[in-house]
């Protein structure tokens, strides 16, 4: 369902309010401009255009991707960019240039995946290491500590330069 705008104004048109399909929230501070009669922020100033405000929402809302999705469906989104990522033509189709990058999201996102990826490395490890031993000894144990730094270190720089 579109939002529905006043037929007889321009880009200062109040929307219907009881037929829109987002919530808008002014992009610079985060402030609710449900109901608000001017198109401008009352906590930061922020001026804007209805239309367009409305239309970024509707792309940010409809995008999968966990940068977007991350407070409403956390391990869906995760997963899902997950699997996007494996195949990348999924991932492009995804990812609409029209929407601002929401960095701190990405920045956890690198740092599940890191902190993942490492703990499936070090088990691996623990388990090669119990197997042809059938135990630790405590002088292997600061080696793994340090390959898990590094395996964390170098899974975040490969993964951010991509």
């Amino acid at each position: 369902m579109m939002a529905s705008w006043s037929p007889n104004a321009g880009n200062d048109a109040l929307p219907d309010w009881s037929k829109l399909d987002v919530e808008l929230t002014c992009p610079r501070c985060g402030y609710n401009l449900r109901l608000l009669t001017l198109p401008r922020c009352p906590e930061c100033g922020l001026t804007f255009d209805w239309q367009e405000l409305a239309a970024a929402e509707r792309l940010r809302r409809d995008n999968p991707l966990f940068e977007y999705q991350w407070r409403y469906w956390p391990v869906r989104s995760l997963l899902g960019t997950i699997a996007r990522t494996l195949y990348p033509p999924w991932l492009w189709q995804s990812v609409r240039l029209e929407v601002e990058p929401r960095i701190g999201p990405l920045l956890l996102l690198a740092l599940i995946v890191g902190i993942g990826s490492t703990a499936v490395g070090w088990a691996v490890r623990y388990g090669e290491l119990y197997y042809y031993n059938r135990f630790i000894p405590m002088s292997v144990l600061p080696r793994l500590v340090r390959d898990l730094a590094l395996q964390v270190g170098l899974g975040a720089a490969i993964w951010l330069t991509l």
